[in-house]
């Protein structure tokens, strides 16, 4: 229930809903026109929004999340901070961990992967694309996509990534 976008300049707003904290203008308070996200006024390249968390990806390839922190979508997991009895972050912050400079990135419902400079897709929250049920707070990466991958959307229980061949992968 909320939407973002880069603006010319690289900052990031967003307007909507806001009982996670998807805004990032450190309130719950959701706001019917575009309100700037704090600390991302400029160097922002590209953002996604999921169901209740949003990452962006900034100019110098690092890429800050906030809202929800289900099964660490956030990629940090270190805040106290409560939205309706769950961890939340109404502010950004920055996923640490990746093992490259990354390009893009897709949140869907509790998880988040990026393509990195390399090619590669890491994954972070609920599914993540190792063989594994663990949920992981920093980013992992995705059996079998470590250098040709060229996109990664993330959805509600699944994501998918195109690659150099134009072959799709999903887990």
């Amino acid at each position: 229930d909320s939407a973002c976008a880069v603006t010319a300049g690289g900052g990031v707003e967003c307007w909507g809903g806001n009982g996670q904290g998807e805004l990032g203008n450190n309130s719950t308070t959701g706001s019917l026109v575009p309100t700037p996200v704090a600390g991302l006024t400029s160097g922002a390249t590209a953002v996604s929004v999921g169901q209740q968390s949003t990452c962006a990806v900034t100019s110098d390839g690092s890429v800050e999340c906030w809202g929800l922190i289900i099964g660490g979508a956030l990629g940090d997991s270190s805040t106290s901070t409560l939205c309706g009895g769950s961890p939340c972050s109404l502010t950004p912050l920055q996923v640490s961990g990746f093992t490259g400079r990354v390009t893009s990135v897709s949140v869907g419902n509790g998880e988040a992967c990026a393509v990195t400079a390399s090619r590669s897709v890491e994954c972070w929250g609920y599914q993540f694309g190792n063989n594994s049920v663990a949920h992981s707070s920093v980013p992992v990466d995705v059996t079998g996509l470590t250098s040709d991958a060229t996109a990664v959307s993330a959805g509600y229980d699944s994501a998918c990534a195109i690659t150099v061949e134009g072959g799709l992968e999903c887990w």
